[in-house]
């Protein structure tokens, strides 16, 4: 398809090296994303390590604002097809590519849209999550929650004891992030998390080890009933 014009109709071309037409081919387009370092081990492309399973790249849905009917539901899927293999040293993300069919007549997908995607780059079922503003980082790599031990009374009377706790982490998706393993100051062995315990979900730098902190839902802190 013929994108630009650079000259009119029976214009005479003098110059052998003048550029006439822009042509792209717009069936099958190129979506560019840039995926965060943290991600990037797990990814996986057609052209490199493919899914053994699929024999396909990492799945995505591809959504455009220009296209209201793809802000929702299934949106566009496609799966990743090459990946650059280096990260932008600046950015610190590496530029991954997904190519999507565009079928005639109405090709609606044109060259310069913009939109998001989401990559699902792993699955991890059954796992512990906390809300990523629980984390505390302190330092290189080390990452904590706040545990609330000791707990005693009911309702708006309970009240416990805050516990640093180091945790490592697995999947994070922005939003939540998997525990995999915790594990308190001066132990040696790390333990598990059940998913009972009660955790700070939004740590901030004020709360210290060891304080008295009334243990309340978030309904509560809403005010519902």
């Amino acid at each position: 398809m013929i994108t630009r014009r650079w000259v009119d109709p029976g214009a005479v071309i003098r110059d052998s090296g003048a550029r006439l037409l822009t042509l792209m081919q717009i069936n099958r387009v190129r979506v560019l994303i840039d995926v965060p370092q943290r991600d990037v081990p797990n990814l996986n492309a057609t052209e490199w390590n493919p899914d053994e399973e699929t024999k396909k790249g990492d799945p995505v849905t591809v959504r455009m604002p220009a296209l209201p009917d793809t802000m929702s539901g299934l949106g566009i899927p496609g799966f990743i097809t090459r990946v650059s293999g280096s990260l932008d040293p600046v950015t610190r993300t590496m530029r991954a590519e997904i190519e999507l069919d565009n079928p005639a007549p109405k090709y609606r997908l044109r060259p310069g849209m913009f939109g998001s995607a989401v990559v699902t780059v792993d699955r991890h079922r059954n796992v512990l999550t906390v809300p990523g503003s629980a984390l505390v980082r302190r330092g290189e790599g080390e990452v904590e929650v706040y545990l609330v031990t000791n707990l005693t009374g009911e309702g708006n009377e309970r009240e416990g004891t805050l516990r640093r706790m180091s945790v490592t982490l697995g999947i994070d998706d922005g939003k939540e992030v998997e525990i995999r393993e915790a594990l308190f100051p001066g132990e040696t062995a790390s333990r598990k998390l059940t998913g009972t315990e009660l955790i700070v979900s939004r740590a901030t730098g004020v709360i210290r080890d060891g304080e008295i902190v009334l243990a309340i839902s978030e309904r509560e802190v809403a005010g519902e009933k």
